[in-house]
């Protein structure tokens, strides 16, 4: 494969093999690596995040694997104050940087750049939180309107308060911080995309695969380890981290956990194809 540019985005559903050609291209391109995916980043859940290997990073610096712990927030603006000035860096030493994942966001906001979103302070993101669990989903919804906020019909729970703390904390909704110049990172003539969607079939395969491998090999005693915290936010939305935990709690058999994740994996990854064909 022909490698042309400085940055290199590889993307495209979980299973489809892109830790593995990343690392094949890294090593014959003088390339490092670069984490584009939301839930290996936690430190936690290695196994069940599908990050590569300890002896894989050994052998080519990998960068924001498993650095945070599940206390810890995150989101794509984070993300980005922390890849950027790592691939500027890079790119300094005459590196090629493969930037790796399955998280769609990630991709489009390096790519096409990102509206810059005020900060929003802990205590309001508490407070909305709680707003709207006490008050409930239809009523949050009256709350944001007398807000001003008109933009919300359809939105699940996680965006109606994303969108209320912002118009709390700035006076002005969500829409029009979309709507501001967005922040460019790189030129796009810098990024090569290399885009891997294989025929669905044997995606769905690899997917059933993927999983049975993690849950034969340690995956159970991570959730384990994990569920003595009781965590929440991000990182207990890993694929299968719910399902092993009732496997743990005698709620489900091992055979029912393989079932219903692995049809929950192939489902994500149809989606992650439809995301990526429409934005790339």
């Amino acid at each position: 494969m022909d490698i042309n540019k400085n940055i290199i985005l590889i993307f495209g559903p979980t299973a489809s093999g892109k830790s593995a050609l990343a690392l094949k291209l890294a090593k014959e391109n003088n390339g490092v690596i670069f984490n584009a995916d939301s839930m290996q980043i936690y430190q936690e859940l290695p196994i069940l995040s599908s990050q590569p290997t300890i002896e894989e990073q050994k052998i080519i610096p990998h960068f924001f694997y498993g650095f945070l712990n599940y206390q810890q927030d995150f989101s794509v603006a984070k993300w980005l104050e922390f890849i950027v000035p790592k691939i500027k860096e890079e790119l300094q030493k005459d590196k090629k940087c493969f930037v790796v994942g399955g998280t769609g966001l990630y991709f489009s906001s390096l790519y096409y750049g990102i509206n810059k979103m005020p900060e929003v302070s802990k205590n309001l993101k508490q407070e909305m939180r709680d707003l709207y669990d006490n008050i409930g989903h239809e009523k949050f919804i009256d709350f944001l309107t007398d807000l001003g906020d008109h933009n919300i019909a359809n939105l699940d729970a996680q965006r109606l308060i994303r969108r209320a703390e912002i118009l709390k904390e700035t006076g002005k909704d969500l829409t029009f911080w979309q709507h501001q110049p967005k922040e460019i990172f790189f030129e796009q003539d810098q990024m090569q995309i290399i885009k891997l969607m294989p025929e669905r079939e044997k995606l769905y395969q690899k997917c059933n695969q993927r999983f049975q491998y993690v849950v034969e090999n340690g995956a159970i005693d991570e959730v384990k380890n994990l569920a003595k915290f009781n965590p929440n936010g991000l990182i207990i939305k890993t694929l299968g981290y719910q399902e092993i935990n009732c496997y743990l709690n005698n709620r489900l058999t091992k055979d029912e956990v393989i079932e219903i994740v692995s049809k929950k994996i192939r489902n994500y990854a149809k989606r992650q194809v439809t995301w990526f064909r429409n934005q790339f």
